[in-house]
């Protein structure tokens, strides 16, 4: 049975104190096409060898002098390579017991000498494209996780500042994999003695979503420096995201701007988790539940830009999630939405609504299955002020 052809170039190491031995398999394999094949008769030498050339396939004896095939099984699994190529063990011993102990050492295949010449061709064969399957994936893992850590470093830097080290801020974000389609944005404009924040959620998981956020980011900031409204900042995001995203992709969003100078904030929600708006003086939370569409869908001559006005009274917290947050389940399947509907009058009377639901939220999600991103963000209007100052 001649080698696969693909693998007739793999590096084959036979370790065997009988030169007899060595030349038999030496011929074996030479006659069925295999080209790369390393003989090594002192076992003190089987070590280096292995080093020098990084066999693809070691062919390893057991009964041998001065160190035997156990203890050369032991000094190869030392080496801790995660790419240590399988390992046939070859003997004469035909116990059982030798085979299982081979077997926990380390080896991939064993074969009773003597053996069948097919059958070893075939078992090696089998194991050559295992390894290099195996190796193939690392490859590609490694080149992945290069392109991750790239890809990281340019979303941290396109993104830019988020504003959650400005006062009043607080934010929980969890991601459900190494990149969050969620994201919350929040910058001020001293001069108009105003504040703005934003929190979206893109549709999907992971990286593909995460771009989704990068000229979020950039119109947000830009928005900001110019005192836009909040009508004209989510038209102008409504605008980008259509032309730039495909038709199966959107971002859901809430978007608040915060006008002190005036007593009032203005809501515009989009696809999210109703904002509440929570009042502890006159235990009230107001809750400001989508109204439109999410960023994205529409064209921009269907798009509606009208904003909901609340007044800024005294010490109002604002408190806004994704979808993440409310369809979070516990191990029995619950989704948190329930937690809010019956802890409303709950948030009022905390000193910290961000930090209950918080805490509420890790033990609801304890045993179970994170299924997509979370944020949770407070804005205390109060201390956010003192930022336009």
């Amino acid at each position: 049975m001649p080698g696969s052809f693909e693998y007739l170039d793999a590096r084959i190491l036979v370790i065997d104190d009988e030169l007899t031995n060595l030349k038999l398999l030496e011929k074996l394999l030479s006659a069925n096409g295999y080209r790369n094949v390393q003989l090594v008769q002192d076992p003190l030498q089987a070590l280096p060898s292995y080093q020098s050339c990084k066999a693809d396939i070691i062919l390893l004896d057991l009964q041998m002098p001065v160190k035997d095939g156990f203890a050369l099984l032991a000094d190869f699994q030392d080496l801790d390579d995660p790419l240590l190529p399988p390992i046939v063990v070859l003997t004469a011993y035909q116990q059982r017991e030798y085979r299982l102990k081979a077997l926990q050492a380390g080896a991939q295949d064993f074969l009773t000498k003597p053996f069948d010449h097919i059958e070893l061709l075939a078992r090696l064969n089998n194991l050559l494209a295992m390894h290099f399957h195996l190796c193939t994936v690392r490859r590609q893992k490694a080149i992945l996780e290069q392109e991750n850590q790239l890809a990281q470093s340019l979303y941290n830097k396109l993104l830019g500042n988020t504003g959650l080290k400005l006062p009043g801020i607080s934010c929980f974000l969890r991601p459900a994999s190494l990149f969050s389609g969620d994201i919350l944005l929040a910058e001020v404009n001293s001069a108009a003695n105003a504040g703005y924040i934003l929190l979206a959620d893109a549709m999907g998981h992971g990286l593909a979503a995460a771009i989704s956020l990068i000229p979020i980011s950039m119109l947000f900031h830009t928005a900001v420096e110019k005192n836009s409204s909040l009508s004209e900042l989510v038209t102008m995001l409504n605008t980008q995201l259509n032309s730039l995203l495909p038709d199966d992709r959107f971002v859901a969003a809430v978007v608040v701007r915060c006008d002190f100078a005036n007593h009032s904030i203005s809501v515009w929600n989009g696809g999210m988790p109703a904002a509440l708006y929570v009042d502890p003086e006159r235990e009230q939370v107001t809750a400001v539940s989508s109204e439109h569409m999410a960023l994205g869908i529409l064209p921009p001559a269907l798009f509606e830009s009208d904003v909901i006005h609340l007044p800024i009274l005294s010490n109002e917290k604002l408190l806004l999630c994704s979808d993440g947050v409310t369809e979070a389940t516990n191990a029995q399947g619950a989704e948190f939405a329930d937690w809010f509907a019956q802890s409303m009058h709950s948030l009022c009377c905390s000193k910290s609504p961000f930090e209950l639901i918080k805490h509420s939220l890790a033990s609801h999600i304890e045993g179970g299955e994170l299924r997509d991103d979370i944020c949770l963000a407070q804005i205390d209007l109060t201390r956010l002020q003192t930022a336009c100052f």
